[in-house]
Formats: C-alpha cells, sequence, structure tokens
C-alpha cells in the first residue's frame, strides 16, 4: 500500500462490527480510524482527511443516508468515497444510498476479499480523478498563458499594422488593391493616394482603377500588358495618371499577381511619381531610346527601327525573333524583384555578347526580349539561335548560395514569310514563341503562314482581347431556346439560356467565333459566372415568370466544374436573388464531366440537394458514356445533335438516339433531343418516346428581352 494515502474511516454503531472491519482493512495495509455514530464521524471528517469511509447504513439516531447526506454537501464522490455496509434486510434502501452520492456498498456479514476489491475499486477512481483533476487544472493553466500570449501578440500585430499603415501611408509610393472579377475594380487603395491622384479612398474604391485614371492614349496599351503579364506574375508600366484636377503625371506601376486556386485573384501593387524624372528623361537622347535596366533599346525604339524595315521588306533580308525566358517567374517569386533585374541584367550582356554588331536586340517587356537578325537568311538565323541556346544552357544565374539554369522560348519569323499583306512581325513572333512555351519551353518554334496552329491561336489572342473589352463594357447578352415536350403536354416547359455577343459596331458575334478562345485561355469560368448572376437577376426582374411551369437552363463549362468556389457562388445567388432551385437546371457536357468527374459528382450532388437539377449534354460524343453514367446523378440526357439531325433518314442514327431513350427512361432521366429540324424527326422522336426536342425545327433562339410567356 502506497504510505501516503490517508487513514481508512469506519462508522458503525456495533462494536464487534467495528473491530473486524477494523482488522480486514490493517490486513489490506491500511490504517483505520473508527467512529461509533454519525455524528462523530462527521466532526473527525471535519478534523481530519480520510481517503475512504466505510459508513453503516443503519444506526439509531443519526443514520448512515443523514451522514452521507450531510457529507456529500461538503465532499464529492470524487474527493471522498462512501461505501455503504448493510445487512440483507436493508437492501431497498441501497438505491437511496447510491442516489444521496454513495460510490458503493458491501452486505454484512463482510466478505474480506469483496471488501478489498471495493476499497482497491474507489481508491483506484479517486486517484484517477485527482489525476484528471491535476491535469485540467494544468490545462487550464496553459490555456490561461496562451491567452494571455495570444492576447499579447494581437496586441503586436494591431501596433504592426497601425505602424505598417503609416507606413504605407508616409510612403511616396500609393498601395492598390484591384480584383481580377468583372470589372476589375479596385479594392484597397492607400490614404495617400491624394498626394498622387488628388481623389479620396472613397472616391476610387469599387472602380475600375485603369480605366478611371489612366489617359485615353495609353489605356489599352496598359490593359494589354496587364493581361499579358498575369501569367508572369508580376509586371512594371510607366503611363499617364489623370489627377482629380484633370490635369495628368507621369506614373512608375510596379504589381504583383496573387493566384489562388491556380487562377489569378487580385492585383497588388504600387505607384510612385515619376513627372519630373521624365521630363529630366526627355532631355537625354538616350534615354528616351535605351531601357536603363539592360542597357538595350527599348520597346518603343525598337518598333520604330521595325516600321522603317517594314517600309524595304522586299529588299532587305532580315529575320525577326521574340524570346521569352522560361524560369524568369520562378527566379522572381524565390528571390525577389532585385534578383530578376539582375538576371535580366546579364541576359541582356549574354545576347548582346552572341549577335553580331549589325543585329539589333531590345528589351521588349517583363521577361521577354526582341532579336532583328539583319542580312541574314533563315538558315542563318537558326545557327545563331541555336549559338544562343547553347549559351543559355551553360549560364548559370547565381543567388544566395543557389544556382539556377535558364533556357528560352525563341518565336522566329523570317520577313519573306509576310511579304504581301499587312506586315505584323511582332504578332507573328509572339505567337510562334507561345507555342514554344507551351511545348515545353527550350525550344525554338519558326512561324509559317501557312502554320494552321499558329494562325488559330492568333486569332484567338484577339479573341480574347474582344471579350475581355466586351465583359468590361457590357457587351454580352442572353438569348433562349424553348425545349418543348413531345410526348407529355403536362410536362414543364423548358429554355435554355444561349450566350452572345456584340463587337464594336453592335453587331452579334455567333458563339463559335469567340467560345474557343474563351475556353483556351481560361475565361469559361468568367462568362459563366456572368450567366449565371444575369440570369438571376433578369428572373428575379420578372418573378411572375417563376411560378409558372417554366425551368431555366444554364451551361456550364469544364472549367467551372473544376473551380471549387463555383459552389458557393451559385448557392450565394440562389440565396441573394431568391430564385426557387428547382426552376433552374444546370447543362454539363459528357465530355466536361468525364474530365472533371470527382468535382463533377460532388458539385451535382450539392446543387441536386438544394432542388436545382441537371442535364448531361452532347450525350453519345464520348467513349464510354453508358459505362460511367450511373455515376452522375441526372436529371436529363440531351442527346447528341449529330444522331438526331439525319435520323429521320438514317437508320444507324435512329437506333442510337432510341437506344440512349430506352436507357434514359431505366434509369429515371428524361431524354431530350437537340437539332429537331423537321416535322418528321420530331414524329420519330415522338413514336420512340423521348420526352423533349429542342432545335430550329422547334423555334430558333431569341432575345432574352423579348421572352413573352406562353
Amino acid at each position: 500500500m502506497d504510505a501516503h494515502l490517508e487513514p481508512v474511516l469506519i462508522v458503525d454503531d456495533e462494536s464487534t462490527i467495528r473491530s473486524l472491519l477494523e482488522k480486514h482493512a490493517q490486513n489490506l495495509g491500511y490504517t483505520t480510524a473508527t467512529a461509533d455514530n454519525g455524528r462523530s464521524a462527521l466532526e473527525m471528517i471535519a478534523a481530519q482527511r480520510f481517503e475512504i469511509v466505510l459508513l453503516d447504513l443503519k444506526m439509531p439516531g443519526f443514520d448512515g443516508l443523514e451522514v452521507l447526506k450531510a457529507l456529500r454537501r461538503d465532499h464529492s464522490p470524487e474527493d471522498l468515497p462512501v461505501i455503504m455496509i448493510s445487512v440483507m434486510e436493508e437492501k431497498s434502501c441501497i438505491p437511496s444510498a447510491l442516489n444521496l452520492g454513495a460510490n458503493d456498498y458491501i452486505q454484512k456479514p463482510v466478505d474480506p476479499a469483496v471488501l478489498a476489491s471495493r476499497i482497491e475499486t474507489q481508491l483506484n477512481l479517486k486517484h484517477k480523478a485527482q489525476v484528471f483533476r491535476e491535469i485540467e487544472q494544468d490545462l487550464e493553466r496553459r490555456i490561461a498563458l496562451r491567452t494571455d500570449e495570444l492576447d499579447r501578440i494581437n496586441q503586436k500585430l494591431e501596433r504592426d499594422r497601425c505602424h505598417f499603415e503609416y507606413l504605407l501611408n508616409s510612403s511616396p509610393a500609393v498601395t492598390y488593391i484591384v480584383s481580377l472579377e468583372a470589372g476589375h475594380g479596385c479594392s484597397y487603395i492607400s490614404e495617400n493616394t491624394r498626394s498622387i491622384t488628388g481623389y479620396r479612398q472613397d472616391e476610387i474604391l469599387g472602380r475600375g482603377l485603369w480605366s478611371l485614371l489612366v489617359h485615353p492614349e495609353d489605356q489599352s496599351g496598359i490593359e494589354a500588358e496587364i493581361r499579358q503579364n498575369l501569367t508572369r506574375g508580376s509586371g512594371k508600366s510607366e503611363y499617364r495618371l489623370r489627377q482629380k484636377d484633370g490635369s495628368y503625371c507621369w506614373v512608375h506601376d510596379q504589381y504583383r499577381v496573387k493566384v489562388e486556386n491556380g487562377a489569378a485573384r487580385e492585383i497588388v501593387g504600387s505607384l510612385i511619381d515619376i513627372t519630373v524624372q521624365k521630363e529630366l528623361d526627355s532631355k537625354s537622347p538616350r534615354k528616351t531610346t535605351h531601357d536603363e535596366l539592360t542597357g538595350l533599346i527599348n520597346r518603343r525604339e525598337f518598333e520604330k527601327r521595325m516600321a522603317v524595315l517594314g517600309k524595304w521588306a522586299d529588299a532587305i533580308n532580315y529575320v525577326f525573333c521574340y524570346l521569352d525566358l522560361d524560369e524568369f517567374k520562378i527566379i522572381n517569386n524565390s528571390h525577389g524583384h532585385v534578383a530578376g533585374d539582375q538576371l535580366l541584367r546579364e541576359i541582356a550582356g549574354l545576347i548582346s555578347n552572341t549577335l553580331s554588331k549589325r543585329d539589333l536586340a531590345a528589351y521588349m517587356s517583363g521577361d521577354e526580349f526582341g532579336l532583328l537578325l539583319q542580312n541574314c537568311t533563315l538558315d542563318q538565323a537558326q545557327r545563331v539561335l541555336q549559338e544562343l541556346r547553347a549559351a543559355l544552357r551553360e549560364y548559370r544565374f547565381k543567388w544566395d548560395g543557389k544556382s539556377h539554369v535558364i533556357t528560352a522560348s525563341i518565336g522566329v519569323v523570317s520577313v519573306d514569310t509576310l511579304i504581301g499583306g499587312d506586315i505584323d512581325f511582332l504578332g507573328a513572333a509572339i505567337s510562334a514563341c507561345d507555342l514554344a512555351k507551351e511545348g515545353g519551353g527550350d525550344r525554338i518554334q519558326l512561324y509559317a503562314d501557312l502554320d494552321e496552329t499558329v494562325r488559330e491561336r492568333k486569332q484567338e489572342m484577339l479573341w480574347v482581347e474582344k471579350v475581355n473589352r466586351a465583359l468590361e463594357e457590357d457587351r454580352f447578352l442572353l438569348h433562349y431556346q424553348p425545349i418543348v415536350p413531345i410526348c407529355n403536354s403536362s410536362l414543364d416547359r423548358h429554355f435554355e439560356l444561349l450566350i452572345r455577343m456584340k463587337d464594336d459596331n453592335g453587331e452579334l458575334v455567333a458563339p463559335g467565333n469567340f467560345l474557343p478562345a474563351v475556353e483556351r485561355y481560361r475565361l469559361s469560368g468568367k462568362i459563366d459566372r456572368w450567366v449565371i448572376q444575369t440570369a438571376f437577376s433578369w428572373l428575379d426582374a420578372y418573378r411572375e415568370y417563376l411560378g409558372l411551369n417554366y425551368k431555366w437552363g444554364i451551361n456550364l463549362s469544364g472549367q467551372s466544374l473544376a473551380d471549387p468556389e463555383l459552389l458557393d457562388f451559385v448557392s450565394g445567388a440562389l440565396e441573394h436573388y431568391q430564385i426557387p432551385p428547382d426552376r433552374i437546371y444546370f447543362e454539363v457536357t459528357e465530355t466536361a464531366a468525364v474530365e472533371n468527374m470527382t468535382n463533377a459528382t460532388k458539385f451535382i450532388h450539392a446543387l441536386r440537394e438544394t432542388g436545382c437539377q441537371f442535364a448531361l449534354d452532347d450525350f453519345g460524343s464520348g467513349l464510354s458514356s453508358f459505362a460511367y453514367l450511373k455515376n452522375l446523378a441526372i436529371d436529363y440526357l440531351k442527346i447528341d445533335g449529330l444522331f438526331v439531325r439525319d435520323m429521320a433518314d438514317n437508320e444507324i442514327d435512329c437506333a442510337m438516339v432510341k437506344a440512349i431513350s430506352e436507357v434514359g427512361q431505366a434509369m429515371g432521366m428524361s431524354t431530350i433531343a437537340e437539332f429537331v429540324e423537321n416535322a418528321e424527326t420530331r414524329e420519330k422522336l415522338e413514336k420512340i418516346g423521348v420526352d423533349y426536342a429542342q432545335g430550329y425545327g422547334i423555334d430558333r433562339p431569341k432575345p432574352l428581352h423579348e421572352f413573352v410567356p406562353e
């Protein structure tokens, strides 16, 4: 027995029982104390500590239950265990004793082994309770210390925040944050903005920073440069900024791109007034033609010389190259802009040393260089560029004790390639350079006018600029196309919402012209959000349509299905506009669902729980349509129009449509046939049992603002 244990208190009015219990307890190694009545026992407990009490249930005068009741006012069962001693006839009183706080009981005559087991059990429980209390007290002490520490940290953070804001607002640089959502609204700008712009914070916040402040002549170039730098993660520009009083000043804008979940979300930058420096530079001929960082001629001067050469394109043999460093973003992000600037200086020197004196090298922007190889055939140019690639491979950029391998993607265009049309050497070389980069970098890509891939990419990049401009200028609109029931007129009537874009002249542009560029350059998510927001806003304005048996279909791209934030966006929009979810269904293509199966399954399941429905578009176009269909919780199957269009004359197409319809019916899904262009096709669909039809034979798409309920 542990030597530190206190005595066991034995309370019984019979001396023989006390002696017997005392003997048993002492044989177990415990010290003992005795009391012959309840009042004496309470006095002893008040005067000293006991490990455990053996208490007779029935005693004359102040019995065991009364002693227990008084005892529990000051001592918990964990602090002072009590084992009741009773005879068989008193067994009915045991529940009352346990309810009053007794820990256990034993019956007379007392079995020494049972007594030993009960005492040991209660003392073990008491010890564990004490250990637990000590742990709890220690935890409370630690929490209190941690709380104090967190309070100190929070106080320090608040002081640092105030200090940081003071430094920001005391700095000559104006700090800003611009959201990359539609509109490019300014979400933060430091208080010292008045020192440069003349505007207060609240006059700029929420508005398009560049559209509000940049000189009209600089605006398109700056916005194009910023879009180009989004993929690089950072950039710097110089432009004229309009002040509140209408005057203009020159600013140096240096910024970084904040990326979340693989998508650019915000631009964080700073503006410094360089008007005085610009005035001084204008007096220095070299500073107007050369880049100060690299010592090479600047982009403006390079383009001037290119324009001059363009006039002699049929007489001068030369090759233009566009060089983009593959690892610049890694260096910049890992070591900072100082390291990035040093890398650019060293690469500029390496390029200058590789080229001959008759050739021309320029620093364009970011991590890009322009090369003009004069009196040079395309074969000769490729040999020069291979030498440049070899020099780059041997070169090592060393910074902060680390060594980095540097490679470049190079786009090449010969003057002969573009003679006879508009001479856009820069655009052609950039297109070729982008292809080299997409191919893994460290490549030389030749531009050829007959190269369909280059032409398509170039055209797509033009569409990207047009799409972004159309979003900013609110030149997108929605059309609707009816989807009608053909076998059961009581079914809900559907309307698929389709996006359309107006060009600069206000004419509608066919979606097939701009959607491939939207998909390739990852603008689909932005477009999808615009459609959702616009559709819900329109339905909110015409809430009477929500009470009709209409359902509205919205298309979602594969990029949206892969966006983990889209679910919150849709749920938030439904709640904000109070749109009944059962009036909305989303269309996803078979290809998008397969490529994003995990995300698509989670997204579909979550929104179907709210009441929204889903349609699988272009079903039948994939290789394993029926195999994966059972894994998707889909309400509608839209049969690929390639099978529907000619099914009236083609038995194989008709059989495919019938098979898909039967599968849909077996799985409890409604079927929709696309590209229904004539009455014969509709009749066959009706015989097969397809539920809905859509196509020019039913109705053509019309502007949503012209919608008239039927």
